[in-house]
């Protein structure tokens, strides 16, 4: 067994109310090598925390690991439930940039000239100065810029796209963010909660908020802002025009086969000798 999985096991261990017997550590230590340890290591202290009152369920013959993978699967549903929200929020502002940076620029690839610009050998973000039918400071396709080479980095063919939605869903949420802070005059107008024009620093904070939420989630971490998340989700998406409230509940409500939800490979017949 690797030492980075004797660290985590001990860490794990320590963290428990009270040490278990020898065979749970030993299942444990096969467990680090297959599951989350963020989330398990989040079940453990759910568990050293409640331990001065009672488990959160008493462990079937006295087996501690009966209680930990109660709170950790209970923690992998409560991920899963978040997905609705971040579906929404991802495809409302993926979709929303695509119309606003087109509308705005007057051509459906915005961002070539500035590809163009930085496929070239001496390229410098102040020699683009318009994009489509408008002019452009040099923090615009500076960020562009950056964003592409992220792109191209991960062996992503930028130059293959030929609508935003195709670019967009290519980038990061974080890149989403950059692109609106530089266009928030476009959005400026969306970003308005019960009356109030909402302040571009506040409107990133909860796009942020959002993210780390996301990257917690699809990256299985044990985290605790679901709450929050899901508050900046809905301020979001209403700005952008759509109800979370919702589209929430038809999406975690719309029927589908229960898993692996597709048919059962048949094997081919053998031909006959």
């Amino acid at each position: 067994m690797t030492k980075s999985i004797t660290e985590s096991l001990n860490a794990l261990v320590d963290a428990l109310p009270q040490r278990p017997d020898q065979a749970v550590i030993d299942r444990l230590r096969t467990d680090l090598s297959v599951v989350s340890s963020q989330l398990l290591s989040g079940a453990i202290q759910e568990i050293a925390a409640t331990a001065k009152k009672k488990l959160p369920e008493e462990p079937a013959e006295g087996d501690i690991r009966d209680a930990i993978y109660r709170i950790y699967n209970r923690k992998v549903a409560e991920h899963a439930q978040m997905f609705p929200m971040f579906h929404t929020v991802e495809t409302a502002l993926r979709a929303s940039l695509a119309v606003e940076l087109e509308t705005h620029y007057g051509i459906q690839g915005w961002w070539n000239p500035v590809l163009k610009q930085l496929m070239s050998s001496a390229w410098d973000p102040r020699s683009v100065t318009r994009i489509g039918n408008v002019d452009v400071n040099r923090e615009i396709p500076y960020r562009m810029g950056r964003i592409l080479q992220s792109l191209i980095d991960k062996k992503v063919a930028v130059t293959s796209f030929r609508t935003g939605n195709e670019l967009l869903t290519a980038c990061d949420f974080g890149h989403l963010v950059f692109l609106i802070e530089d266009h928030w005059s476009l959005f400026a107008p969306k970003f308005v909660f019960k009356g109030q024009m909402v302040p571009k620093q506040l409107a990133v904070t909860w796009l942020d908020r959002i993210r780390d939420a996301r990257n917690a989630v699809y990256h299985h971490q044990s985290f605790e802002g679901a709450p929050g998340a899901y508050d900046a989700g809905d301020f979001v998406t209403q700005c952008l025009g759509v109800k979370l409230a919702k589209v929430h509940p038809l999406i975690a409500g719309a029927p589908c086969k229960p898993p692996p939800y597709f048919p059962k490979l048949v094997a081919p017949r053998q031909a006959a000798p």
